[in-house]
């Protein structure tokens, strides 16, 4: 049976245009969830009501006493009986906001002057979107200043450096750690780019193409602390591009969080053993006693995995024909929540590496028995053995396969054996003797030998981390200036509103 509410002729224009209400199926279907979808905007739309019944009032386009009996009762409901429950009866937000003001005053029919429900449901999602931007960027923040500090305590913990999950070359965690932060640190400046083009305000556009009836968006972009307007009215209303470009900065935040969640699931192993989780960020087998499942790292994979999704609905939604209200649907729905998704695995992120454990001993072991010092050999070679690197690589390669076939390590070759392999590879010796051996299997003296920019050397790590430090206290102070602006923007619109309402 189809349910009406009471106010459902009024606010869907039953009798007017349309001579009956939405069915059952279609109340269950696309309007609940266009209710459920646009739950997380209802606040956001109740600013945006309030901005515009503000500018209807000092354009003179509502008259005084209405516009001071609709403010009183915007106010009502956005501040004490805004946890009504959407009703799909009703369809979106913007008709069950009527439905809900047209009980309380007369006025209400004043607040769709000029104005379609696109308009104030973008407004609202734009005004969520751009507060929820900056949580997250504050939370890379605290996320690259964790990995700052780890990098700076761990700059000569010995590391192995893996390529093709095969021990590479010697590291130390510090260093790549600090891989990790300035991928991090990048997509805190793609955020900050997005932020620019998401913080202008899309009202004041009647449909699409602007109103015959008296508007100033500059006002209403001025109440609501946005930096400015966006310039063409269609645009405004029916953007898809920064709804994908918000979606891409998601993906590439969620993969680069989950690229570092699938190496220390893989570290954390037993077959690995090079660090442990706490205890905190794990879950029991409910099967197998002496199970320690990384459930956290886990989740951010599989976060990672839903924000591809995402983009691809966002993208595919975009791509329609403009003018469509399926250009909106998926973002209203999905991106906020991504948003607050996406937050909270960074958050997760840094609290898993404050708990991390390193196990510097089977560091240092799985380098020995590995041939990790292999490269680092073959670089001495040229400077001890007059050997340009391409004979120096094809003899340690040999005496690495050597070694390797026997059970012996690197650091258990003796000179006589590499002279043999190099008279055989090259036709000449090398001149090696024995006590010129340890200095190419020292593992420190390797790491302290990295002094290129960005190199693992301990004093090339300090400098990546100041560089990083610079960088994110920038960011810092443009994420508490601009979440400043938006709190002083909506103190004043308040004070306004109230001023408004009070001379009812």
């Amino acid at each position: 049976m189809t349910h009406v509410s009471p106010r459902q002729p009024q606010v869907l224009e039953i009798g007017a245009r349309l001579n009956e209400p939405p069915s059952a199926s279609l109340q269950q279907t696309a309007f609940a969830e266009e209710a459920a979808a646009q739950e997380r905007l209802r606040d956001a739309v109740g600013w945006a009501d309030i901005a515009h019944t503000l500018m209807q009032s000092r354009l003179r386009t509502i008259p005084p006493e209405a516009a001071a009996e609709l403010m009183a009762a915007l106010l009502d409901l956005q501040w004490v009986d805004n946890r009504r429950e959407l009703d799909p009866a009703l369809g979106d937000v913007v008709t069950n906001r009527e439905a809900w003001l047209a009980e309380k005053t007369a006025s209400a029919g004043h607040l769709g002057a000029s104005r379609a429900r696109r308009e104030a449901i973008t407004t609202g999602f734009v005004l969520v979107l751009r507060k929820n931007v900056l949580r997250l960027a504050e939370a890379l923040c605290a996320m690259v200043t964790q990995m700052a500090d780890l990098s700076v305590a761990h700059r000569s913990t010995v590391f192995p450096e893996y390529t093709y999950l095969q021990t590479a070359q010697p590291t130390t965690f510090g260093h790549y750690l600090s891989g990790f932060a300035f991928p991090a640190e990048r997509d805190l400046q793609r955020l900050r780019a997005l932020y620019a083009r998401l913080n202008r305000c899309p009202a004041g556009c009647g449909s699409s193409n602007g109103t015959r009836l008296p508007q100033d968006r500059r006002m209403l972009a001025d109440l609501l602390g946005f930096d400015g307007v966006v310039e063409h009215a269609r645009d405004a209303m029916w953007q898809a591009d920064l709804p994908v470009e918000l979606a891409s900065c998601l993906v590439m935040i969620a993969v680069n969080v989950s690229r570092l969640a699938e190496d220390l699931m893989v570290f954390a192993t037993h077959e690995f053993a090079l660090l442990e989780l706490a205890d905190r960020h794990c879950r029991a087998s409910k099967i197998m006693p002496q199970k320690k499942n990384p459930f956290a790292l886990s989740y951010l994979r599989s976060l990672a995995n839903h924000l591809l999704g995402v983009q691809t609905a966002v993208a595919a939604s975009g791509r329609t024909p403009s003018g469509q209200m399926d250009n909106r649907m998926e973002a209203y729905r999905e991106l906020p929540a991504a948003l607050e998704s996406v937050t909270a695995g960074v958050n997760l992120m840094a609290e898993i590496l404050d708990g991390l454990q390193l196990n510097e001993i089977n560091c240092r072991a799985t380098l020995a028995t590995s041939f990790a010092m292999a490269t680092d050999f073959a670089e001495e070679l040229v400077e001890l053995g007059g050997a340009d690197f391409r004979e120096a690589h094809r003899v340690t390669a040999r005496l690495v396969r050597t070694l390797a076939s026997s059970g012996h390590r690197l650091d258990e070759a003796d000179a006589k054996l590499i002279e043999d392999i190099a008279m055989e590879e090259l036709g000449r010796p090398l001149n090696l003797r024995d006590e010129d051996l340890p200095a190419l299997t020292d593992v420190d003296a390797a790491i302290r030998a990295r002094t290129t920019i960005g190199g693992a050397a301990p004093e090339r790590v300090l400098e990546a981390v100041a560089l990083l430090r610079d960088r994110v206290e920038n960011h810092w102070n443009w994420t508490r200036e601009a979440a400043s602006a938006i709190d002083v923007a909506e103190a004043d619109l308040l004070g306004a509103a109230r001023k408004l309402a009070g001379d009812c």
